[in-house]
């Protein structure tokens, strides 16, 4: 059974017995619908969607045994570009990843713009394709560009439409230094650490100006010992308490 996405589907099951047997629909083991001692049973699917894709089972069964049977639904529907897709670089080449789903099987496009050239899965030097269930995967590769990657718009079609987006380049940061070289790399790195440096030294410079220690502020306190002696002096002058002068 073929429909359309946004069709309304529906599913009969019948079945001959006596008695009547227990009916029930089954999708990838998970239960749908089912009815007791009846004849019929029908399950509507309103707006299909590429997830009502799949293998359906009827089974009917009694005291007396048992009987199922299969049937497909293939749901079709405009291409779906997913957002695993991207651009990557990877030393001197630039691979663009372009994931499809779509039913039926679309054609794939990769377009540079600032180039205007346009690629497909007829171009097996730069294009590889590989479909497996309603997925497609298209791979995009470019040697020799990892230092000024273009930009690729990626372009799927089917009977149903076409999608198109312009792939993300993952990794940018690398990319950056990739286009600066290693000279480069080595002079921005010498800068950072000099940066670093500075500051580092400007705050040891503020925490010791702002140090107590170093503060100017009111005059210590003097201690002056009962133990202090002057030779020949009266003895007025030979037991003092201990003061402070401030």
């Amino acid at each position: 059974m073929v429909a359309v996405e946004g069709e309304t589907v529906s599913i009969l099951c019948s079945t001959q017995s006596n008695p009547d047997p227990i009916l029930t629909i089954f999708k990838e083991k998970q239960i749908l619908a089912t009815v007791i001692y009846e004849s019929e049973l029908q399950l509507e699917l309103p707006a299909v969607t590429p997830e009502d894709d799949g293998e359906y089972w009827c089974v009917a069964e009694n005291q007396y045994g048992q009987r199922a049977t299969t049937f497909n639904l293939s749901v079709e529907f405009a291409p779906v570009i997913l957002l695993e897709s991207h651009c990557a670089a990877a030393r001197d080449t630039v691979q663009c990843l372009c994931v499809v789903k779509s039913n039926p099987e679309p054609s794939v496009a990769f377009e540079l713009p600032s180039r205007n050239v346009t690629v497909n899965e007829t171009e097996r030097e730069f294009v590889y394709s590989e479909r497996s269930g309603l997925l497609l995967t298209s791979i995009l590769t470019l040697r020799g560009q990892a230092q000024a990657p273009p930009r690729v718009i990626c372009t799927a079609h089917n009977v149903y439409g076409t999608k198109s987006l312009e792939l993300p380049f993952q990794g940018a940061h690398r990319l950056m230094w990739a286009k600066i070289g290693p000279v480069g790399a080595v002079v921005a790195f010498a800068i950072l650490i000099a940066i670093v440096c500075y500051i580092t030294q400007t705050r040891r410079k503020k925490n010791v100006t702002e140090s107590p220690s170093f503060s100017a502020g009111d005059n210590p306190p003097v201690l002056f010992s009962s133990d202090f002696r002057i030779s020949g002096a009266p003895e007025k002058y030979e037991s003092r308490e201990v003061s402070t002068l401030e």
